[in-house]
């Protein structure tokens, strides 16, 4: 007996379809997830699911996940990942150490980190300025020595002055 068999087409750019099966027999169900590569993002990518020529896209795509409860007819993928932006990270510390030496983070990332005095400083009392796409953020995000961003959204950049500790 022979079963008529649909193709499943895709085109990805910026992602990879967990899926290894290219066709299908007509009526059967058929189902991928779709995982953006290091860098893309599926948020704002351009997805577009046909069969049979017919787009299908709102009632097969959600979440990264493809599913079609009955195949009638050729599956075409058409999925292009949007590059996430990767921003610096710069600091100019005195008196003080990082736990972290990372230069740059993709957009949409958390991002924490935290800051340790010197022998003879002390960060309460340090002068702090720390800014992200130019906005001043330490009032929101920075906290006895704790930068704790939950997703970045521009450049950062931190300056930190611990304060010497007095002598008397």
């Amino acid at each position: 007996v022979a079963f008529t068999k649909f193709n499943i087409i895709s085109n990805l750019t910026g992602c990879q379809l967990d899926s290894s099966i290219n066709n299908v027999i007509i009526g059967t169900s058929w189902s991928g997830e779709v995982t953006p590569n290091e860098g893309y993002s599926l948020k704002n990518a351009s997805i577009q699911i046909t069969m049979g020529g017919a787009d299908i896209t709102n009632t097969a795509y959600s979440n990264g996940i493809i599913t079609i409860e009955k195949v009638t007819g050729e599956v075409v993928i058409n999925i292009t990942c949007v590059e996430v932006p990767v921003y610096s990270i710069t600091r100019n510390l005195v008196g003080c150490t990082s736990n972290k030496d990372t230069v740059s983070i993709g957009e949409g990332k958390p991002y924490n980190e935290v800051f340790t005095a010197m022998e003879d400083y002390r960060l309460n009392g340090a002068s702090v300025s720390i800014t992200m796409g130019g906005w001043q953020i330490e009032s929101m995000y920075y906290s006895d020595g704790v930068l704790s961003i939950p997703e970045v959204t521009g450049d950062i950049v931190i300056n930190i002055n611990a304060e010497v500790i007095p002598v008397y």
